[in-house]
């Protein structure tokens, strides 16, 4: 009886650090995202400028909020487990970037349809933002068209506002940047929403 309560002692242990130990065993994104290494990067930076007492080039409110910022980029990338993801709940199409990790391709602009949401397969890289298209609470170069790259790991939503028709995006700011038409990791078209709602969905989904 005691060498059978040993044995099963030994298992239920067994069962209990596997389940333990599996979340860090997950294959999370921090192992081979380009983001990781240039947030721990620019993070270090900053955590030495903060223990500098010659340092001008932040307020300390400035400083306090920019690491803040990057502790939080580096704990997304260190617990997700999926590439960028987008969820599109606008009612219209919307134009994403995104590329097939497995298979290292390139990115390419896809459109996304109403309801649907992209494969967790693929990292939704950005979010296409048409010159005749407003995002709430962010500010875009005026008259030209533009996109919204999202952290890898960022789980986005994207809706929109009924009463003022501009784009709401769900994720905190620290995950989102603009770039513009001379950003050159992607290739910014000039296409009103109209032509693109005139699309066929084509982003590849669940």
């Amino acid at each position: 009886m005691m060498k059978k309560l040993k044995v099963w002692l030994v298992s239920l242990l067994c069962i209990a650090t596997f389940l333990i130990a599996s979340p860090v065993l997950a294959d999370r994104i921090a192992e081979k995202s380009p983001d990781y290494p240039i947030v721990v990067e620019n993070l270090n930076a900053l955590l030495t400028l903060k223990s500098d007492p010659q340092q001008t080039e932040y307020t300390p409110e400035e400083l306090k909020q920019a690491i803040s910022e990057l502790e939080f980029q580096k704990y997304v990338l260190e617990t997700s487990e999926d590439w960028g993801i987008c969820r599109n709940e606008t009612g219209k199409n919307l134009a994403i970037y995104a590329r097939n990790q497995k298979k290292a391709t390139p990115n390419t602009l896809f459109y996304l349809g109403d309801g649907q949401e992209t494969d967790d397969n693929w990292d939704c890289e950005a979010v296409y933002i048409p010159n005749d298209v407003n995002v709430a609470s962010l500010e875009l170069p005026d008259g030209q068209p533009s996109a919204v790259r999202i952290l890898d790991g960022t789980n986005l939503t994207i809706s929109t506002n009924p009463d003022t028709g501009e784009l709401l995006l769900d994720a905190p700011s620290a995950l989102i940047e603009v770039v513009d038409a001379t950003d050159t990791t992607l290739s910014i078209p000039n296409v009103t929403q109209t032509e693109i709602d005139a699309q066929v969905a084509n982003a590849p989904i669940d």
